[in-house]
């Protein structure tokens, strides 16, 4: 949970393996980080 305070505050961006944020993505174990420029794209490569 604090990581993903530090990235937001950051200026990245934190989600799911599908983009979801919020509770379902808090309860879900995987999690994307990034640094907010090339967030889609990672998602979209992971989804592959």
């Amino acid at each position: 949970m604090a990581g993903l305070l530090v990235v937001e505050e950051a200026g990245g961006r934190v989600t799911d393996y599908r983009g979801g944020t919020g509770l379902s993505m808090i309860r879900g174990s995987r999690l994307v980080a990034s640094n907010g420029h090339i967030h889609q794209q990672m998602i979209d490569v992971l989804a592959w």
